[in-house]
Formats: structure tokens, sequence, C-alpha cells
């Protein structure tokens, strides 16, 4: 009872706020722990993330709560930076004066079909995958990639175009691995993890980019 008596006599001691930088699953964000009743999101005007929390709040709790908000943070954090002028171009943030005024979609497409077709190329050729399957290069929604064996054909999102050039070369390795494996089971993802040794470090920097 001691202890707990001290414990709150230091509580109403603190600061108006206590504040931390984190990350976790992937974001980074500034935890500000005050006289608050809910956990609270908000995004500031630079695109960085903001969360406020009751002082006892569980860091648990806290971190659920990031996960389960994780692609709204990072759609409306990605949409406010290019609000103010930037745009995503290999996983690095560059300013649209570069564009000299060019539309930002068909740069995003012409640089797509030229990159991710060079990067193919040197994949197949670096995993000896003769004769290449076809490329076929297109948005999609909620994949990074496929492969169709009936169609011997591998299908990359043209929104790669935003991550590095490493995660780039990961998922062209990881559908080109189908053409042998046709299925996520132990044979492929031992042949993948020896093709790519950093995989569990390229998806979780694929995490951190919207690319649908």
């Amino acid at each position: 009872m001691l202890y707990d008596a001290i414990m709150i006599m230091k509580v109403k001691k603190i600061p108006a706020c206590i504040i931390e930088e984190i990350e976790h699953d992937e974001i980074a964000f500034t935890l500000i722990r005050k006289n608050v009743k809910n956990i609270n999101l908000r995004i500031t005007h630079n695109g960085a993330v903001r969360i406020s929390a009751p002082y006892k709040t569980d860091i648990n709790i806290i971190y659920d709560f990031v996960s389960r908000k994780k692609q709204w943070i990072l759609l409306n954090s990605n949409k406010i930076r290019a609000e103010k002028g930037f745009f995503m171009y290999l996983g690095k943030e560059l300013p649209k004066d570069i564009l000299k005024g060019e539309n930002i979609e068909r740069f995003y497409k012409q640089k797509a079909q030229k990159i991710l077709n060079q990067r193919y190329n040197k994949m197949c050729e670096a995993l000896s995958v003769f004769p290449k399957p076809a490329l076929n290069i297109k948005p999609m929604k909620g994949k990074y990639g496929y492969y169709t064996k009936t169609e011997n054909t591998v299908y990359l999102n043209s929104r790669l175009i935003l991550v590095p050039v490493e995660c780039i070369d990961y998922v062209i390795i990881h559908e080109l691995m189908h053409t042998m494996y046709f299925n996520h089971g132990k044979e492929f993802h031992k042949a993948l993890k020896a093709a790519v040794p950093k995989e569990k470090e390229f998806r979780n920097i694929l995490a951190k980019y919207v690319l649908w």
C-alpha cells in the first residue's frame, strides 16, 4: 500500500504529458501519454503519426491499436506527403519538382514498364530460368504479384515501382520460384530462403508501402 501511495504521488507530479518516440509493426509514431480518456490517432500536416493515450494504458494495447490502424495510417500519411509535393519512387521520397510538370501516374507507368522488365530479366538470368515465363505488369489489388502455370506468365503489380529495388527483386524471385514449386510448401520456402536469405527483412519493408 505504501508503494502504491508513492506511485500515485509520482503520477500527480509528472508533467502535462509524457512523450515517447516508438516504432511498432513498421509504423514510427510519437506516443503522447496525457490526461485523455481514449486512444486517439492523428496524422500531422507533414505526414507524421501522433498517438495520444491515457497515462496508464498498457503499451501492448497501444501496439494492437497501431497494428489495426496500420493500412489507414500508411495510406493517409502517404497522401499528405504527396500533397506536400513529394512522391515515392524506388523506396525514396523525391520532390515533385523533378517531374517538371509530368503527370505522376504516367511517370509511374513508364518507369514500371522499363524497370520491372529490367529487374525481371536480371532475376531470370540470376536463377537460370530459361525459357523465361511471359511477364505482365499491371495495377493490382491485394497482390505484389503472382504466377499462372496455365499461361506460364508472371504478373507484377506496377505499383512496385514505389519500393526499393531489392524488394522488387524479392517479389520477382518469389514468383519465379512458383515456376518450380506451385504452392507455398516446405520445399518452396526452403528454395526461396536459399535464393533470398533476407526475405523476412524485405517482406517487412514491403509492408511499409501502400500499393493498392
